[in-house]
């Protein structure tokens, strides 16, 4: 993921950077600070993200809804994507 985060933070999203993402999800989904980061990076560049790590995202988001739901919600309404979180909290009303 500190890959992933370099490449980002110097514009480079290129294959290795692709490539980066996906090998934090397979490797650290069960880790917080790699979901959560994750989670920062695909709301960062999701139009740049490859098919496969847009799923990837999806799934991560997901964890990160499960596990901490309140940062979660701050970190859609940094994006402005509230709305996504509402697809993934069926408890609550629309």
């Amino acid at each position: 993921m500190d890959l992933a985060d370099i490449k980002l933070s110097m514009g480079l999203l290129d294959d290795e950077f692709q490539r980066a993402y996906e090998k934090a999800f397979t490797l650290g989904a069960a880790e917080a600070f790699v979901i959560t980061g994750l989670t920062d990076m695909g709301f960062t560049v999701w139009r740049d993200l490859t098919l496969g790590n847009r799923q990837r995202f999806l799934k991560v988001f997901e964890l990160a809804v499960a596990r901490d739901r309140k940062r979660t919600i701050k970190t859609v309404e940094f994006y402005q994507r509230s709305y996504i979180i509402c697809l993934l909290i069926p408890t609550q009303k629309r």
